[in-house]
Order: structure tokens, then C-alpha cells, then sequence
């Protein structure tokens, strides 16, 4: 299991991974209000809006929150500077609270303010980690995914920011929904499936007690994943579509490779039992493949009638079929872990203590898990029929499926607030 050794305090990630929860929270009952944004053209306001609070307030916050006591403790490398968190969690949250209004208002001049306010705030984060990074005694793989996946976030969130400008004044070249999609394929498989992806060769092996040793094929898995994404990238932004589909098929060899990583783990695992958390990210992962295979289907179609509903399913089931099922089962065990060192790591040995899975509810997990799948069929399907009936019985359906989340998340913080540790007690005594 994790050391806390090298972590920081545990408010630095408690900020972000609460805050990104409340925005999913609030991101899920817009989506319950307006089932609407779902259907129609993917480039309104109210869409857009929706999808920077998932992808801003949600899932960016809770990765930056994430890799605040991840990346130090996986590398075995303490975290440079907890002072430079502070202005990085006030910029972010400024940040994403006037974004996503003036997106709403479609106010590009606010987008581009809140914008730079998040940018600056990752490059805080940025020179922090990589000041951590350098001090790893081993740079592995897991330390270049980290690497990498602040790259892209400082790029992705400047060209965001780029597109925000040339609303205003003629800033970039070409077709702005080339743009738009570089952008989006940036952010989601820059950003959050590459740190998902190298991170978890880090952490799965320790929740499941199996011995994982890093092999040529997990470097060749980090250089498909990222060198497919600079030629996908640069294929949409270009408009070439021969470049757009070799590199995507370069992208999928890459997670062919860490299947079969995933595989050995899973293999050589000594707990044999896996936990519904455990179950709802590797269901996440099972959903990259039908995903890829939506987006190649949405790359080829050129300008069908399907074609803009195949698109913003692809967007879609990206988000809500891996990316946000994977940070909700990697929270399962973040969270629990954070609290648990915080509140009760110092009684150990002079009190009874729960452990991590005690402070959950296996029952509320299964229910999440099973609820999520469910309603994102519905969704796909309202979405690919542009029918409101599916679109709103599966946003009710993810809704309560959160809502399970949340309370599992409650019943993990509820442990924050319990009586201080011994050592703390005998601090205070007169």
C-alpha cells in the first residue's frame, strides 16, 4: 500500500478533488434541467458551457488534486513547494468559476480573462511537479506520463485560450472547428487518459498486491500514446484525414500495449477479490476500445447527416464512459487513503482504526457503477437517435448513480471531522 511519507498536507488535494466533485454534482443536475444540450448542434453556448464545467471544474480539477500527493509518493520524491499550491488552487477556482458563466453568455473576452487565470495556475503546478519530478531518484515511466500530461495541459489550455481570442480579433489560421477538435482530442487524451493510463501501472499494482516491473513495451506504450496525439492533432488542425487515421490507429496501438499490462497485473495479482472502485476504473478502461472505434467511425463519415450526432457521442462517451468513470473509481481509493493517513494514520497502534474499505459503502459503489453504465447507454442512444425521451431518462439515471458517489463521499469525509489524534490531544493539554 501507499506511504504518506513523502505526501503533502492533505488539504492541498482535498481542495480540488471536493470542488471537481461539486462541479460533476452540479455539471449532472444542469444535464437533468437541460437534456437539450445534448441533441442539436454540439457548438452552442449552453453545450460548451456544460463541457468546461465537466472538463475544467470536474475532471482537470481532481487530476491537479490527484497529482499533489500521487506524484510524490509514487516516485518516492517529496513535492517542491506546498506554499505554491496555495495561489494555484485560488487561480484555478477563480479561474473556472468565470469561465464557465461566460461561456454560457458566450462573453469570449471572460472566457479568455478566466481562461488565463486557470493557465496561470497550471504553470504553477507545472514548475512545481516538475521541480519534484527532477528529484526522483528513477525517471520512469510513470514520471514521463506525468511529465507529458502537463505538457499537453499547457498547451491545450493556451489554444483554448487562442480560440477565445480569435472570436474577437483574427488570431488562428483555418477552419475553427479544426481548432475546436485538436483542442478537445488535447485535453482528453493529453490530459486525462494519458495520466490516467501511466499513473495507474503506478497505483493498480499496489491495490491489487501484484509485482510490476516497467518493460520496454510501457515506454513504447507512453510514445504511441503521445506521438499519435501530436499527429492526430496536427492531422485535424491541417484537415488531413489519411494523417488523422493513421495516427489514430497509432494512438490505439499504444493502449493495445497497456491492455496487456493491465493484463499481467491483473495475472499476477495476490488479492484475488477486486472492489467495486477497482471494478468501476477497469470498466472505464474496458470502454476505451468501443470509444476508439466510435471516433473512427465519426473521422471517416465526412459530412453524412450522422455526422454531427457520431461526433458528439464520440466527445461524449469519452467523458462520460472513461474519463469520469475512472476518476470516480480512483477516487474510491484516493480519497479513502487521504483522510484515513490524515485522521488516523497517528493512532495507529494506541486505538482500533478503520480501515480504507470501511470508510465506504460497498453496496452505494455497486449501485454507482451499475446506474452509470445504464444511463450511459441511454444517453448514447438519445444522442445517436436525437430523441429527448432516452437523453432524459439517462441524465435522471446518472444523476442518482452520482448521488451514490456522493454519498460515498460523504461517509469518507465524515472521518475528517472526527476528534483529533492522541498526539494532537497531548499537544493541547494545559
Amino acid at each position: 500500500m501507499l506511504s504518506a511519507r513523502q505526501a503533502p498536507p492533505t488539504i492541498v488535494p482535498l481542495r480540488f478533488l471536493l470542488f471537481g466533485v461539486a462541479c460533476l454534482l452540479a455539471a449532472s443536475v444542469w444535464l437533468l434541467v437541460e437534456p437539450g444540450v445534448l441533441l442539436g448542434p454540439y457548438v452552442r453556448p449552453h453545450t460548451v458551457a456544460l463541457a468546461h464545467l465537466l472538463v475544467l471544474g470536474c475532471a482537470t480539477s481532481i487530476c491537479m488534486g490527484a497529482m499533489y500527493p500521487v506524484v510524490p509518493v509514487a516516485l518516492d520524491s517529496p513535492l517542491h513547494s506546498v506554499r505554491l499550491a496555495i495561489p494555484h488552487t485560488i487561480l484555478h477556482l477563480l479561474g473556472v468559476i468565470a469561465v464557465v458563466p461566460a461561456f454560457y453568455a458566450w462573453e469570449m473576452r471572460g472566457v479568455a480573462t478566466g481562461g488565463g487565470l486557470i493557465l496561470t495556475g497550471a504553470v504553477l503546478l507545472t514548475y512545481n511537479l516538475a521541480r519534484t519530478l527532477a528529484r526522483t531518484p528513477r525517471f520512469g515511466v510513470v514520471a514521463g506520463s506525468v511529465a507529458t500530461t502537463l505538457a499537453w495541459m499547457l498547451l491545450a489550455m493556451a489554444l483554448g485560450i487562442a480560440m477565445a481570442i480569435s472570436k474577437l480579433h483574427p488570431l488562428l489560421p483555418g477552419d475553427p472547428m479544426r481548432w475546436l477538435h485538436a483542442h478537445a482530442h488535447l485535453g482528453v487524451l493529453g490530459i486525462f487518459v494519458n495520466l490516467i493510463l501511466g499513473v495507474s501501472l503506478k497505483l493498480l499494482p499496489m491495490f491489487v498486491l501484484a509485482d510490476w516491473r516497467e518493460r520496454p513495451r510501457s515506454w513504447a506504450m507512453l510514445a504511441m500514446l503521445n506521438g499519435g496525439l501530436v499527429l492526430l492533432a496536427s492531422g485535424i488542425a491541417l484537415g488531413s484525414r489519411a494523417l488523422a487515421i493513421v495516427s489514430g490507429l497509432l494512438v490505439a496501438a499504444g493502449f493495445g500495449i497497456y491492455a496487456m499490462e493491465i493484463a499481467a497485473i491483473l495475472r499476477a495479482r495476490r488479492r484475488a477479490a477486486l472492489d467495486p472502485g477497482l471494478i468501476t476504473f477497469l470498466g472505464a478502461l474496458a470502454a476505451i476500445p468501443p470509444t476508439c472505434a466510435l471516433g473512427f467511425v465519426a473521422a471517416t463519415i465526412g459530412q453524412a447527416s450522422l455526422a454531427p450526432a457520431l461526433r458528439l457521442a464520440y466527445a461524449f462517451a469519452a467523458l462520460f464512459g472513461i474519463v469520469i468513470p475512472a476518476i470516480v473509481g480512483m477516487l474510491y481509493k484516493i480519497l479513502p487513503f487521504l483522510v484515513w493517513h490524515r485522521v488516523y494514520g497517528p493512532r495507529v497502534g494506541r486505538e482500533p482504526v478503520p480501515t480504507f474499505a470501511q470508510m465506504v459503502s460497498p453496496p452505494l459503489q455497486t449501485a454507482t457503477s451499475t446506474l452509470f453504465l445504464v444511463a450511459l447507454a441511454l444517453l448514447l442512444a438519445g444522442i445517436l437517435d436525437a430523441q429527448m425521451a432516452p437523453v432524459a431518462g439517462g441524465a435522471a439515471l446518472w444523476l442518482l448513480g452520482l448521488l451514490c458517489f456522493v454519498g460515498n463521499v460523504a461517509r469518507a469525509m465524515r472521518h475528517w471531522w472526527r476528534s483529533p489524534p492522541p498526539a494532537a490531544r497531548e499537544r493541547t493539554k494545559p
